[in-house]
């Protein structure tokens, strides 16, 4: 079976073809995340803080075990690999997590991102989810010369880590610049473990409730959950009474703070304050 060709980023077909100017002004600039890796994906470079199988560092530290912090897709996802490597993990927390949706936000289901051959035309699909993400249809606002190529220009300037960014600007920046950004989007759709994975909360949920795994520092801890009060995604009271069923209030912290499905970003102080509470009491 061909393996199919990967879809450009905006590394490649934006940043090398707009000014210094022009690339400062992104909602999502080259240096949003100083420090990151562009991990190269079928969908195109994700930026992450770390990428665990290309990094130098060890996964564990000086020590022999780490901590995941995961938001939304990321929760089931982080979920399977603590249920397969418990025995790595020192705490885990989770944002917004998917897996236990009783109900997919409006427009999931709908048919043309479930099935789409049957869509008039490619355009048919991007519009679908454009209407789902609730963005502009304006098009992109800089003028992409193809014929004007440079160096990357922010990689000369200073790096940027301000509290200023505009998570709804970034969302229209995908959506306008990441020509793989509405494959993502339909392939998580798709195939992601939104719904349906208590399997994969049953599993290190007994690990946390000290029911097995005796070897893993999860082993009798806690686990901890925020929400978004506002949240249209991962409803947070429902996400908890399904938590709740398979681990004992005990073991478990929820916290709700403002904001719909992209409240990390304006809580992150807090959040951030929060977790490393929890990292020195974790323990029920």
């Amino acid at each position: 079976m061909a393996v199919p060709d990967r879809i450009q980023s905006p590394r490649a077909t934006l940043i090398p073809f707009i000014t210094t100017e022009e690339a400062a002004t992104l909602a999502y600039p080259p240096n949003a995340l100083p420090g990151a890796r562009d991990v190269e994906t079928f969908y195109g470079t994700m930026r992450i803080p770390l990428a665990l199988t290309s990094s130098p560092l060890s996964w564990t530290g000086k020590g022999s075990s780490f901590s995941i912090v995961a938001f939304s897709l990321g929760g089931p996802i982080s979920l399977a690999f603590v249920g397969a490597f418990p025995e790595t993990l020192r705490s885990l927390v989770l944002l917004g997590p998917a897996g236990l949706l009783r109900e997919l936000p409006e427009g999931y289901e709908d048919r043309l991102l479930h099935h789409p051959e049957v869509a008039a035309s490619q355009d048919a699909i991007r519009e679908k989810v454009r209407q789902i993400l609730g963005v502009n249809t304006t098009g992109p606002a800089i003028d992409i010369q193809s014929e004007r190529r440079q160096v990357n220009p922010l990689l000369r300037s200073p790096s940027r880590v301000e509290g200023d960014f505009d998570m709804g600007a970034i969302l229209q920046w995908q959506f306008d610049y990441h020509q793989g950004h509405i494959h993502s989007f339909q392939d998580t759709v798709r195939y992601g473990p939104l719904q349906g994975r208590e399997d994969l909360w049953g599993k290190v949920s007994d690990i946390i409730a000290g029911r097995t795994r005796p070897d893993s520092a999860l082993h009798n801890s806690k686990l901890l959950v925020f929400f978004g009060q506002d949240d249209d995604v991962v409803a947070g009271k429902e996400t908890a009474e399904g938590i709740l069923k398979l681990l004992p209030s005990n073991h478990l912290q929820v916290e709700y703070l403002p904001g719909g499905h992209g409240f990390p970003y304006p809580s992150s102080k807090k959040i951030t304050s929060t977790i490393l509470s929890f990292w020195n009491s974790k323990r029920p």
